[in-house]
């Protein structure tokens, strides 16, 4: 009885710590490219610009929509970025 419980429980906790380490492990970072790139409130050329950051910034890819990233940049501040201008590495 006690094996069968240590078995269930074992399994209980494999899958509910499945789903934490596949998150993890689709967390992307991405670089900026070509000069500066601006980053909008939302996935389009006509959305308004919250910032803008240099070559070379680093950004967390957080999702995507279309031709376009949602990040979240160094200073914390999130928005979406033309993807064609993020050049994408692992976690």
């Amino acid at each position: 009885m006690k094996r069968m419980l240590a078995i269930c429980l074992a399994i209980t906790l494999l899958f509910t710590a499945m789903p934490i380490a596949a998150s993890l492990a689709l967390s992307q970072y991405g670089t900026v490219t070509g000069g500066w790139l601006r980053l909008r409130s939302a996935p389009s050329f006509d959305a308004s610009t919250v910032s803008s950051y240099f070559t070379g910034t680093q950004v967390k890819i957080l999702g995507s929509s279309g031709s376009w990233y949602q990040v979240q940049a160094p200073d914390n501040k999130t928005g979406y970025m033309y993807a064609s201008y993020i050049t994408v590495s692992g976690g």
